[in-house]
């Protein structure tokens, strides 16, 4: 029995409702024939749905540096540097929670009613107003934080 159909049924639902979107092509072989496929990634909608689910949870710097979708207003490949380099594991899964429902508590109404452009900026407030957030990170030694390579030139800039 083929599951294609279905898994493409549900892929489009979610790309129309705006947790993924095609981010480029790769070649397929369907029985003798090679034809052009898209490729997904998770739109911030998507990234904020998925903090719900436990292996994303814990896996916040792969899932940031395996979806292009995801920008941030500051070099990407820093940030993964700092989440790995302040939290463990366990630690990234709380910080993932607390961001989550801070991030519910911060957007007007539901999560499909913001638009697409406007998810980083709720972002921010869900993690500074976040008191969990706060206290985890008042508790580091961020001092280790300046051997990441291009940290204090960002910081000082």
């Amino acid at each position: 029995m083929e599951h294609y159909p279905t898994i493409s049924r549900r892929v489009d639902d979610l790309k129309n409702r705006g947790y993924l979107d095609t981010v480029g092509k790769r070649l397929i072989i369907v029985g003798k024939r090679t034809q052009e496929s898209p490729t997904y990634a998770l739109t911030w909608r998507g990234f904020i749905a998925g903090l719900a689910i436990e292996t994303v949870a814990r896996e916040i710097p792969k899932v940031l540096k395996n979806n292009p979708l995801l920008e941030i207003p500051f070099p990407k490949e820093m940030a993964i540097s700092v989440l790995s380099e302040l939290l463990t594991p366990k630690e990234t899964e709380v910080l993932a929670h607390a961001l989550l429902f801070g991030f519910l508590n911060a957007i007007p109404r539901d999560i499909e009613s913001v638009d697409q452009d406007k998810y980083i900026a709720y972002v921010i407030p869900a993690l500074v107003e976040t008191s969990e957030i706060r206290e985890r990170f008042q508790k580091k030694d961020l001092s280790r934080l300046f051997q990441i390579p291009g940290f204090s030139e960002f910081v000082m800039d």
